[in-house]
């Protein structure tokens, strides 16, 4: 049997996602770039950043971390 509970990675995801739900989008995407040093092809925190991007209407931010999704996750 594994480790029960969430994983670090899980555990950043979830504050990440808590500080963007309370507006702190910075603080959000420092979290969630954070994520990727660790798991670069990590598609919950690149689709996030990319909803980040689109929130502030950064349009060409939002494409650059769509591009970052591998292929195989876009299906």
């Amino acid at each position: 049997i594994g480790p029960v509970g969430p994983t670090p990675v899980e555990d950043v995801l979830a504050e990440a996602a808590r500080l963007a739900s309370e507006g702190d989008a910075a603080g959000a995407a420092e979290l969630y770039a954070a994520v990727l040093a660790e798991e670069p092809d990590n598609a919950t925190a690149l689709a996030a950043l990319v909803k980040l991007h689109l929130d502030i209407e950064d349009l060409e931010g939002a494409k650059r971390f769509l591009a970052m999704v591998p292929e195989a996750k876009l299906k």
